[in-house]
C-alpha cells in the first residue's frame, strides 16, 4: 500500500477501492477509479510496486475468510479480519509506520502522495504536464502548489525585493 501511495502517487481512496481484477501483472498496470471519476483509468506500476503487490498477494491468501473477496487490500486482524481495508485504516497504517521508522513529521497518505508528486517534479526538471499525468490531477494549475513548494518561489521572489 505504501508503495502504491509513493510509486504511483495514488490517493488513499484509490488504494482502498482497488479490487483484485484491477491488477494486471502482464503489463504492470492497475485500473484506478480516480477522484470524481465514473470510469477507471489505467496506471502503470513500476517494477518495485508490482513486486510489492505480488508479495502482498502471497500473504493475502492466508486470510481467506474474506468478507469482501474482491478487495485487493483487506484487514488481517481483529473483528474486521477479511473485510476491505478502510481509508481510516490506511491513514493509521501510514502514521504508525512512519513513526516506527523514525519519521517525526506527521505523515498521512496524502502527504506521501504530495511528496511523490513533488519528487516527480524534482526529477523531471519541473515538467508540469508529465507530473499531471502521474498525479491524474485534472487541472495543471493544481500542480503549481507542488512546484512552488519545490522551488520555494515565494521565498526567492521575496529575496529579490530585499534592499
Amino acid at each position: 500500500m505504501l508503495q502504491l501511495l509513493w510509486g504511483n502517487g495514488l490517493r488513499r481512496s484509490e488504494v482502498v477501492s482497488l479490487d483484485l481484477d484491477d491488477v494486471d501483472f502482464s503489463d504492470r498496470s492497475l485500473w484506478v477509479l480516480g477522484k470524481g471519476k465514473s470510469e477507471k483509468v489505467r496506471v502503470q506500476m513500476n517494477k518495485s510496486v508490482a513486486s510489492a503487490v505480488k508479495e502482498w498477494l502471497k500473504v493475502r491468501v492466508n486470510y481467506y475468510e474474506h468478507k469482501d473477496k474482491n478487495a485487493l487490500f483487506i484487514c488481517i486482524g481483529g473483528i474486521k479480519r477479511g473485510a476491505r481495508l478502510t481509508a481510516q485504516s490506511l491513514y493509521n497504517l501510514v502514521d504508525r509506520t512512519s513513526k516506527a521508522v523514525g519519521i517525526t513529521k506527521k505523515m498521512s497518505p496524502h502527504r506521501v502522495r504530495h511528496s511523490a508528486i513533488t519528487t516527480v517534479l524534482e526529477r523531471n526538471n519541473g515538467n508540469l504536464r508529465k507530473a499531471q499525468s502521474f498525479s491524474r490531477h485534472s487541472d495543471v494549475n493544481t500542480l503549481m502548489v507542488y512546484d512552488d513548494n519545490r522551488n520555494f518561489a515565494q521565498s526567492e521572489m521575496s529575496d529579490l525585493l530585499e534592499f
